[in-house]
């Protein structure tokens, strides 16, 4: 009987689940591929520098295990069965990609098919709520497609609608929230800009604690993988301001990095 595990975890614990002996799979690395890794499946073509530039984990694993060979150029979301047999690798990599996919369900499904084992990990929904990550209009990266969530079993995946870029009262924010509270649409969102405005300085003072940058899960065996679906518009609100909310109870989920003159922080 197939042992199942699914718990949360970090990029560096990863060398502690794989064993000198395992076949490892990288998939989605082509950018920035896992040294470690045996085997890379991704869209992008291989390229010489692909083996020589920076890797996940190289001070672990100082010369790349994969090469040319070894890697696969291939449309992850083809809905081709990836060129492997089934429980052929011991350990799959997925990093920072399934939130860019067209169609992460089906990604997840053949990283349980092909592998034993392994580690994903995503953006956090608490970074993608936060305006200003990447650029002032939009809420954490602009080219993600998808929200992430742990569940008990494995991801939720929740398309990231375009209300979370338009509204303030959708946005995770440190410092006066004009009519944030509210579930409806009214004319204090005229005063967006100004907090718009607040958000900025504060980012200069505050930020988000680094351990909620990130979703990661590690899995044995397999892990479970679902969509969201939120069709109407006010259901698609309601659960922006629903997670918000969730939020706004979490203690630590801001910190100083600028005392009030302007002077950085040493963190411990």
């Amino acid at each position: 009987m197939t042992e199942h595990l699914v718990r949360a975890g970090r990029i560096d614990e990863v060398p502690s689940h794989i064993r000198p002996t395992d076949i490892v799979l990288d998939v989605g690395g082509g950018s920035k591929p896992f040294s470690r890794a045996n085997y890379v499946l991704d869209f992008q073509p291989w390229a010489p520098q692909r083996q020589q530039g920076d890797l996940w984990l190289q001070h672990v694993w100082p010369k790349p295990y994969f090469s040319k060979e070894t890697w696969i150029q291939w449309d992850l979301c083809s809905r081709e069965r990836w060129p492997f047999k089934d429980k052929e690798s011991d350990f799959v990599f997925c990093r920072h990609t399934v939130e860019d996919l067209r169609d992460p369900i089906w990604v997840c499904q053949e990283l349980v098919r092909v592998a034993k084992s392994g580690y994903i990990e995503t953006p956090s929904r608490i970074i993608e709520s936060i305006p200003g990550i990447e650029r002032s209009r939009y809420c954490g990266y602009s080219h993600h497609h998808w929200l992430c969530e742990q569940t008990a079993s494995g991801l939720e995946f929740t398309f990231k609608h375009a209300q979370l870029h338009g509204y303030n009262r959708f946005h995770l924010c440190v410092g006066p929230q004009i009519a944030a509270a509210s579930p409806h649409h009214n004319w204090m969102e005229i005063l967006d800009p100004v907090q718009q405005l607040f958000a900025v300085v504060n980012r200069w003072f505050r930020e988000i604690d680094p351990k909620y940058y990130a979703l990661g899960l590690f899995w044995t065996g397999s892990f479970t993988s679902q969509e969201k679906i939120l069709i109407d518009k006010g259901h698609v609100e309601a659960d922006l301001m629903a997670f918000k909310e969730r939020c706004r109870h979490i203690d630590d989920l801001w910190r100083w990095k600028r005392n009030w003159y302007g002077k950085r922080i040493r963190q411990s």
